[in-house]
């Protein structure tokens, strides 16, 4: 209202970026609360990649990369802002997840 800006600015109204967003809406703890949403996973798939045969790895591999996707697709699209971006983030993550906890345990001895 003052005229800092151009008025074109006015009607931008997203950054473009998920991390810029999270931060500016709901701050510290927003940021810090999206980044858990992409690193527990990516933590819990990691460490089953590493433990699981290598036939097995198709779930937690494929788990990883969701998660490695959606925080670069985050630098220029806020993915999680649209219920698309976040309904198959949470589904593609708890599908692999459930995956992962399905296959069969080796026995104990």
């Amino acid at each position: 209202d003052a005229g800092l800006v151009h008025p074109d600015i006015i009607h931008f109204d997203h950054f473009h970026n998920e991390y810029i967003t999270a931060a500016i809406y709901r701050g510290i703890p927003g940021l810090l609360g999206l980044l858990g949403i992409y690193i527990i996973p990516l933590l819990f798939f990691i460490t089953k990649l590493k433990s699981l045969p290598i036939h097995e790895k198709v779930y937690p591999l494929s788990g990883a990369v969701i998660c490695l996707c959606y925080m670069t697709f985050g630098l220029t699209q806020s993915m999680l802002e649209h219920n698309s971006g976040a309904i198959l983030y949470s589904t593609l993550i708890a599908f692999f997840w459930a995956s992962i906890r399905s296959l069969p345990r080796p026995e104990e001895n």
